[in-house]
């Protein structure tokens, strides 16, 4: 949280934190039909779309954290601490390996940890994007949901998942979004790049108490949410549950 002076000398406005996470796989089989270029340019499209957001938002301070999948997990562009929004450089994907969505899943939790997460910050938008089908064992798959469903940023987060084509694992995919985010097919490489930016975007000004809601297109809300009812939509108050102390 910081403080920063405006409309005159003596005046500050308070920013809160909101983080953005994208876990997005980049397995050898996003290699097939443009999707890792499509991939390639929808993070950086989101983010200058987010930028306004934020902009438009004058107590609103977003920070971008990305995990990268394939063989293992890892943190992408900014390591473990992340990238303000506007100092954001994006470094492309190259395809390689399986897909560990499980490790991903973990990475995130440990970054939701209350330890991890800033204090008096709006509830995180978390966008996972895959392909395919997790190659980590089934169990390790189902003990990551059960960790992220335990946790109370991942219980108070929008999660989303943008799936791509039509060979990727439905059942295991929908349990990771909850009644905060949204289920989206991607078939093209320009659906990937629009979706990828609509959902994001309309999950991040719904943390920032916007009238933003579920994206146009080929999408259907989660099940098995255990983080209570949809945030507040065109109230023009801040859901209490977004912003933790």
């Amino acid at each position: 949280m910081s403080n920063i002076p405006v409309l005159g000398e003596g005046v500050t406005v308070t920013k809160r934190t909101l983080n953005v996470f994208f876990v997005l796989d980049h397995s050898q089989s996003m290699s097939d039909d443009g999707r890792i270029g499509a991939l390639n340019t929808a993070i950086p499209s989101t983010v200058e779309a987010l930028k306004g957001i934020e902009a438009a938002n004058p107590n609103l301070r977003i920070k971008i954290k990305v995990i990268k999948f394939s063989d293992t997990a890892d943190f992408h562009v900014g390591g473990r601490e992340g990238v303000d929004i506007n100092a954001f450089t994006w470094h492309p994907l190259e395809v390689q390996g399986r897909t560990a969505t499980a490790q991903a899943i973990n990475l995130l939790c440990e970054e939701l940890d209350l330890e991890r997460m800033p204090k008096r910050g709006y509830a995180p938008v978390c966008v996972l994007v895959s392909d395919g089908y997790c190659t980590d064992p089934e169990k390790d798959y189902d003990r990551a949901i059960d960790r992220l469903n335990s946790l109370g940023w991942g219980k108070k987060a929008a999660r989303i998942v943008i799936t791509i084509g039509n060979d990727y694992d439905d059942a295991s995919l929908r349990k990771f979004v909850n009644s905060r985010g949204s289920y989206i097919n991607c078939q093209t490489p320009e659906q990937i790049i629009e979706y990828v930016r609509t959902a994001t975007t309309e999950a991040t000004e719904q943390r920032a108490d916007s009238t933003a809601g579920a994206p146009d297109g080929n999408t259907s809300q989660g099940s098995g949410d255990s983080g209570g009812a949809a945030p507040n939509s065109g109230s023009g108050t801040a859901d209490p549950d977004d912003v933790w102390m």
